[in-house]
């Protein structure tokens, strides 16, 4: 099976959303932000909107991506999108040197997966989605010598590191990648996480 593959998915209104994929049959799903985008989707009722966002904000800190120093996730994710598991899920306050007090850090939430595993979403499915930063060529940047990098969040990806979209919408996605992630507490190196490590090729923050 290929997880590089992908499945082009629906339309709606305006916004597309194109997803990993590994061969298995889709399954129905949506990338949201909010309640507000779930419901407005049409596809699923408030309910079972708020019902997959608790859910994904349950399983947040268990299954996100570690890091041992604020600096090492924020050099992924972008400065003031880490936090701490202690911090509740708002933005972090740290030491001045980065360090985390004896805990690790953890990027924000960005968004969530609201899935419909074998038509059945009464109770809720939900994943936590985030979005490391992708470098970007700025050569046109006068203000930058050498050209360099400018970055910006990029695609959504779920905690295992999968590709889910690159924007929010609806859409299908393999039942394997719906499956939530196992709980980790394993660190992981600066430039371990989503497209910036592929398009900077360094570990450098």
């Amino acid at each position: 099976m290929k997880r590089s593959s992908r499945v082009h998915l629906l339309l709606m209104g305006s916004t597309s959303v194109a997803l990993a994929g590994c061969g298995d049959d889709p399954e129905p799903m949506g990338v949201f932000t909010n309640v507000a985008e779930c419901v407005e989707s049409g596809a699923y009722t408030p309910e079972q909107c708020s019902a997959a966002l608790e859910q994904a904000k349950q399983e947040h800190p268990k299954i996100a991506p570690k890091y041992a120093t604020k600096d090492d996730c924020e050099a992924d994710f972008g400065q003031g999108k880490c936090e701490t598991p202690a911090s509740g899920g708002g933005r972090s306050q740290g030491p001045s040197s980065g360090e985390s007090s004896g805990s690790f850090w953890m990027p924000l939430m960005m968004g969530y997966l609201a899935g419909n595993v074998l038509g059945n979403l009464k109770n809720g499915f939900g994943q936590p989605l985030y979005q490391p930063n992708v470098g970007r060529p700025r050569d046109n940047d006068r203000r930058s010598w050498g050209g360099g990098y400018t970055y910006s969040p990029g695609s959504w990806r779920t905690a295992a590191n999968t590709e889910i979209a690159q924007r929010t919408g609806l859409g299908r996605v393999d039942r394997g990648t719906l499956r939530s992630s196992l709980p980790t507490t394993t660190t992981i190196a600066r430039g371990g996480f989503g497209a910036r490590a592929a398009s900077v090729g360094t570990g450098g923050g």
